[in-house]
Protein backbone atom coordinates (compact mmCIF):
# COMPACT_ATOMS: atom_id res chain seq x y z
CA UNK A 1 0.00 0.00 0.00
CA UNK A 2 1.42 3.72 -1.31
CA UNK A 3 0.63 5.55 2.30
CA UNK A 4 1.86 2.39 4.17
CA UNK A 5 5.23 3.11 6.22
CA UNK A 6 6.99 0.25 8.57
CA UNK A 7 8.34 1.11 11.26
CA UNK A 8 11.37 -1.71 13.03
CA UNK A 9 12.19 -1.06 16.15
CA UNK A 10 13.04 -3.91 19.61
CA UNK A 11 11.94 -0.35 21.20
CA UNK A 12 8.34 -0.69 21.63
CA UNK A 13 7.82 3.46 23.18
CA UNK A 14 10.15 4.33 20.13
CA UNK A 15 7.85 2.30 17.84
CA UNK A 16 4.82 3.74 19.35
CA UNK A 17 6.11 7.55 19.23
CA UNK A 18 7.01 7.01 15.53
CA UNK A 19 3.52 5.12 14.48
CA UNK A 20 1.79 8.63 15.88
CA UNK A 21 3.88 10.92 14.36
CA UNK A 22 3.42 9.18 10.99
CA UNK A 23 -0.44 8.50 11.50
CA UNK A 24 -0.93 12.40 12.97
CA UNK A 25 0.69 12.82 8.67
CA UNK A 26 -2.33 11.23 7.44
CA UNK A 27 -0.04 7.71 6.93
CA UNK A 28 -0.64 4.09 8.26
CA UNK A 29 1.90 3.06 10.01
CA UNK A 30 2.54 -0.77 11.76
CA UNK A 31 5.23 -1.38 13.89
CA UNK A 32 8.07 -4.49 14.13
CA UNK A 33 10.18 -4.97 16.61
CA UNK A 34 12.47 -7.70 15.01
CA UNK A 35 13.08 -9.26 11.64
CA UNK A 36 10.42 -12.00 11.76
CA UNK A 37 7.43 -9.55 12.43
CA UNK A 38 9.15 -7.07 9.66
CA UNK A 39 8.31 -9.87 6.89
CA UNK A 40 4.99 -10.59 8.46
CA UNK A 41 4.49 -6.80 8.14
CA UNK A 42 5.64 -6.92 4.72
CA UNK A 43 3.79 -9.45 3.68
CA UNK A 44 0.52 -8.37 5.10
CA UNK A 45 0.63 -4.43 4.55
CA UNK A 46 3.10 -4.16 1.64
CA UNK A 47 4.86 -0.50 2.91
CA UNK A 48 6.42 1.75 0.85
CA UNK A 49 8.92 2.85 3.19
CA UNK A 50 10.65 1.22 6.17
CA UNK A 51 12.11 2.95 9.01
CA UNK A 52 14.74 0.70 10.86
CA UNK A 53 16.64 1.77 14.06
CA UNK A 54 20.36 0.82 12.97
CA UNK A 55 20.75 -1.88 16.69
CA UNK A 56 18.13 -4.25 16.77
CA UNK A 57 17.64 -6.55 19.61
CA UNK A 58 17.95 -10.02 17.46
CA UNK A 59 21.15 -10.41 16.91
CA UNK A 60 20.48 -7.81 12.90
CA UNK A 61 21.47 -4.32 12.29
CA UNK A 62 18.87 -2.28 10.59
CA UNK A 63 21.17 -2.05 7.47
CA UNK A 64 21.27 -5.84 7.14
CA UNK A 65 18.01 -5.98 7.39
CA UNK A 66 17.02 -3.91 5.38
CA UNK A 67 19.13 -5.61 2.69
CA UNK A 68 17.19 -9.35 3.22
CA UNK A 69 13.91 -7.44 2.89
CA UNK A 70 15.06 -5.60 0.30
CA UNK A 71 16.10 -8.35 -1.98
CA UNK A 72 12.11 -10.12 -1.75
CA UNK A 73 10.43 -5.83 -1.65
CA UNK A 74 12.65 -4.28 -4.32
CA UNK A 75 11.00 -1.77 -4.16
CA UNK A 76 10.55 -1.47 -0.65
CA UNK A 77 12.63 2.52 0.60
CA UNK A 78 14.57 2.25 3.89
CA UNK A 79 15.35 5.31 6.54
CA UNK A 80 17.68 3.83 9.41
CA UNK A 81 17.98 6.02 12.13
CA UNK A 82 20.05 6.14 15.44
CA UNK A 83 20.63 7.91 18.82
CA UNK A 84 24.26 6.78 18.90
CA UNK A 85 26.67 4.08 17.80
CA UNK A 86 30.30 3.32 18.25
CA UNK A 87 32.33 4.94 15.13
CA UNK A 88 32.35 1.38 13.44
CA UNK A 89 28.41 1.63 13.34
CA UNK A 90 28.54 4.67 12.05
CA UNK A 91 30.92 4.18 9.32
CA UNK A 92 28.25 1.01 8.23
CA UNK A 93 25.81 3.27 7.60
CA UNK A 94 27.47 6.02 5.75
CA UNK A 95 28.58 3.36 3.73
CA UNK A 96 25.13 1.79 2.88
CA UNK A 97 23.68 5.63 2.07
CA UNK A 98 26.84 5.60 -0.09
CA UNK A 99 26.42 2.26 -2.05
CA UNK A 100 22.57 2.95 -2.26
CA UNK A 101 21.95 -0.05 0.22
CA UNK A 102 19.80 2.50 2.15
CA UNK A 103 17.71 5.27 0.93
CA UNK A 104 18.16 7.90 4.01
CA UNK A 105 19.86 8.04 7.60
CA UNK A 106 18.27 10.39 10.15
CA UNK A 107 19.94 10.63 14.34
CA UNK A 108 17.56 11.01 16.98
CA UNK A 109 16.31 12.93 18.62
CA UNK A 110 14.34 13.39 15.57
CA UNK A 111 12.12 15.79 15.04
CA UNK A 112 8.38 14.93 13.81
CA UNK A 113 8.71 17.12 10.80
CA UNK A 114 11.95 15.52 10.20
CA UNK A 115 10.73 12.14 9.95
CA UNK A 116 7.82 13.25 8.05
CA UNK A 117 10.11 14.77 5.40
CA UNK A 118 11.76 12.02 5.37
CA UNK A 119 9.00 9.04 4.60
CA UNK A 120 7.82 11.83 2.13
CA UNK A 121 10.90 12.01 -0.52
CA UNK A 122 11.08 8.54 -0.47
CA UNK A 123 7.12 7.97 -1.53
Amino acid sequence: MANTILVIDDNKLQCEALKEILQSAGFKAVTAANAEEAFECMESYKPAVALFDLVLGDDKNGVDLYKELHKKYPKLKGIIYTGYGPEEEVRLIVEAVHEGMIDEFLRKPMAPEEVIEAVKKHL
